[in-house]
C-alpha cells in the first residue's frame, strides 16, 4: 500500500493503474503484524467499505476505563 512505485494499492485500496478494482485483504498491510492478521484484517475491510460507500473518516473515541483498587 502506498504511491511509491512498489505499491499495488494506494491508500484507498485501489489499484494502480487499473480503474474500478480494489484489493481488501492482508495482503495490502505494508508490513505483516507479528500477531494473528484477523483483527488488523476485518479493520482493513471496514475502511475499505466506508471508502466505497463515500463515507467520511470517523472521529477518533477515547475510552475511559475505570478499575477497582
Amino acid at each position: 500500500m502506498g504511491n511509491d512505485e512498489m505499491a499495488v494499492v494506494d491508500g484507498k485500496m485501489r489499484v494502480h493503474g487499473i480503474k474500478g478494482l480494489r484489493v481488501v485483504d492482508a495482503s495490502v498491510m505494508p508490513r505483516v503484524t507479528s500477531g494473528n492478521t484477523n483483527a488488523p484484517t476485518q479493520m482493513i475491510a471496514a475502511r475499505a467499505a466506508d471508502f466505497i460507500l463515500g463515507k467520511p473518516q470517523r472521529t477518533p473515541f477515547q475510552a475511559k476505563f475505570h478499575f477497582q483498587a
